[in-house]
C-alpha cells in the first residue's frame, strides 16, 4: 500500500466586498482624526524664550485624559491590522512588495523629515519666527552626526517616552516601522502557520507585558497588531462580522474597558485594560461609525479617506504650530485651552485635507512623490 502524501492546500482567497472596502476607508478617516486628537494633548507649549504651561482645570484635563489616553488610543495599532490584512489577502512576491514599499512608505518618510528638518535649519534662523522653532531638542544648528541619524531613523528614545523611538517628524515613525513589519513579513507568516496557537500566547505575552521586539526599533504593539491582521486573513475573519455581534454588547465592553482601566491603580492592571480598550474601541468604531444613512455624509467621508495619508503626513508639526499661536494669541484660561485643544486638530485635518487637494491638483507630480504615489482621486 502506497503511504497517503499530505498536501499543503493553498490558502483560500480573502475576498474584501465592496461594502467591507468602504467601511474600511471610512473607518481610515476616523482612526485619522484620533491621530491628531492623540497629539492634541500638550501640557507645555515650547519657544525659544521660555515655555507656557497649560494648567487646565480639573474638568479639562479630565477630558483630554479620556480622549487623548484612552478613546484614540485605537488609531496607530487600527491602521496596522489593517495593512496586514490589505497585504496577506493574497499572496505576494518578497521583493516587489518591498521595491513597492520603497516607493510608498520610505520615499514619504525620507522626503517629509528632510523638508521640516531643513525648515527648522531655516526658520531658526530667521528672528521673526524662530521663536516658534525653538524647541530644544531641534536646535538643528547643534547637531552633530548622532543626532542627523536620530532625526531620520529615531534610534535614541524619545525624550520623556520611555523607550518609544521617534524620528524628527515623529508620527512618521508609524511609516518606519510598517516598512521593517514588510521587511520580515515572510517569517511571521511562517511562524504563524507552524505554531499559530504557541505564537498567539507569545504576542499576548509581548503586548501585555510590553516587552521590547529587539528588531531595530520596532515597536510590540506594531508587531502585535501586523500580526493579528495576518491572523484575521488565516482564519477568514472579517471586520464585518463584528455586526453580527449587538450593537449594546460591543458598547458595554468597550465602556467596561475605560470604566476598569480608570479605576485601577496598580500599574500592570492598567497596562491591561488599556490594552483592552484598544481592541474593544477598534471593534467599536468600525461596528459605529463607518455606516451612515446619509449618502451625502458617506461621499464626503470616502472622499476625505483618499487624503487621509496624506493628513497623516502633514498633520505634524503643523498641528504643534496652530497650538503655539494660539497660546500665543489667545489669554490664558480655561475656555482658551479648550479651544487650542478641541480646535487645533479640527482646524488642522481641514487645512491638511485642503493643502493635499490643491497639491495634488496643481503639483500632481510632487504630490505622487511625497505621498508614494497615492491619488486622492481615486
Amino acid at each position: 500500500m502506497v503511504p497517503l502524501q499530505s498536501k499543503t492546500l493553498p490558502r483560500a482567497a480573502y475576498g474584501i466586498g465592496a461594502e467591507e472596502s468602504k467601511r474600511i476607508q471610512i473607518l481610515r478617516v476616523w482612526l485619522t482624526v484620533m491621530v491628531l486628537f492623540w497629539h492634541a494633548d500638550e501640557a507645555v507649549i515650547s519657544f525659544s524664550d521660555g515655555d507656557i504651561l497649560l494648567q487646565a482645570p480639573a474638568w479639562l484635563e479630565t477630558a483630554k485624559y479620556l480622549i487623548s489616553h484612552i478613546i484614540v488610543r485605537c488609531s496607530v495599532p487600527g491602521f496596522f491590522f489593517i495593512s496586514a490584512i490589505l497585504l496577506f489577502r493574497r499572496e505576494f512576491d518578497w521583493a516587489d512588495n518591498v521595491r513597492k514599499k520603497l516607493r510608498t512608505l520610505i520615499a514619504p518618510y525620507f522626503i517629509l523629515n528632510a523638508f521640516w528638518i531643513a525648515a527648522y535649519f531655516v526658520a531658526q534662523k530667521l528672528p521673526v519666527i524662530s521663536g516658534f522653532f525653538g524647541n530644544e531638542s531641534k536646535i538643528i544648528a547643534d547637531w552633530g552626526v548622532v543626532d542627523y541619524i536620530d532625526g531620520f531613523f529615531g534610534i535614541l528614545p524619545s525624550s520623556g517616552a520611555g523607550s518609544f523611538y521617534s524620528p524628527f517628524v515623529s508620527p512618521l515613525w508609524f511609516l518606519r516601522d510598517l516598512f521593517v513589519l514588510n521587511l520580515i513579513a515572510p517569517l511571521l507568516k511562517k511562524a504563524v502557520d507552524r505554531f499559530p496557537k504557541a505564537v498567539l500566547v507569545l504576542l499576548a505575552l509581548v503586548y501585555v507585558l510590553d516587552i521590547q521586539t529587539g528588531i531595530f526599533c520596532l515597536s510590540s504593539s506594531a508587531l502585535v497588531y501586523f500580526c493579528l491582521g495576518y491572523y484575521s486573513v488565516k482564519y477568514q475573519r472579517h471586520l464585518c462580522e463584528l455586526d453580527r455581534i449587538p450593537a449594546p454588547v460591543i458598547a458595554l465592553l468597550y465602556a467596561a474597558s475605560i470604566g476598569l482601566f480608570c479605576l485601577m491603580n496598580d500599574r500592570f492592571a492598567d497596562e491591561f485594560f488599556r490594552k483592552l480598550t484598544v481592541i474593544f474601541g477598534f471593534c467599536f468604531f468600525f461596528r459605529f461609525a463607518t455606516v451612515f444613512r446619509s449618502e451625502k455624509a458617506e461621499r464626503r467621508l470616502l472622499k476625505a479617506a483618499g487624503y487621509s495619508f496624506a493628513i497623516y503626513l502633514f498633520h505634524e508639526p503643523a498641528m504643534g504650530f496652530l497650538q503655539k499661536i494660539g497660546a500665543k494669541l489667545l489669554p490664558d484660561g480655561a475656555v482658551s485651552q479648550a479651544l487650542i485643544y478641541f480646535g487645533a486638530p479640527v482646524i488642522t485635518f481641514f487645512a491638511c485635507l485642503v493643502f493635499a487637494m490643491l497639491f495634488e491638483r496643481l503639483l500632481p507630480k510632487l504630490y505622487s512623490a511625497v505621498t508614494g504615489g497615492r491619488s486622492g482621486k481615486a
